[in-house]
């Protein structure tokens, strides 16, 4: 079972200069908050590495543990639709990658 909180990409800037401010108003518990920070791969460089991955533009971003380990679920729109990409925290691997059609393509 997965255990994540969603943190909305509303502008990169504030993911930039306030990460533990983000978690801390997205609820995130000491446990989870602690691994956040702790992680090696930054909520910021999970972006990055999912933006490059699919060729999207991230819309929202999740950090939580599935299976024992602490994990990034980062959804991007591309031309095509919505993709979600699994990074995982400690190394920054991407785990899995699920493509969605777009709402505007599933009429």
């Amino acid at each position: 079972m997965i255990h994540r909180r969603i943190i909305p990409v509303i502008a990169a800037g504030s993911l930039l200069l306030g990460t533990t401010a983000t978690a801390l108003a997205a609820g995130y518990d000491s446990h989870e908050l602690s691994a956040l920070i702790g992680a090696k791969t930054s909520m910021e460089q999970a972006i990055t590495i999912a933006q490059k991955t699919t060729g999207g533009k991230a819309t929202s971003i999740a950090f939580g543990r599935d299976n024992g380990r602490y994990i990034y679920r980062v959804k991007t729109l591309t031309k095509s639709g919505m993709d979600k990409v699994a990074i995982d925290a400690s190394t920054g691997r991407v785990l899995t990658i699920a493509s969605a059609m777009s709402a505007s393509n599933s009429g």
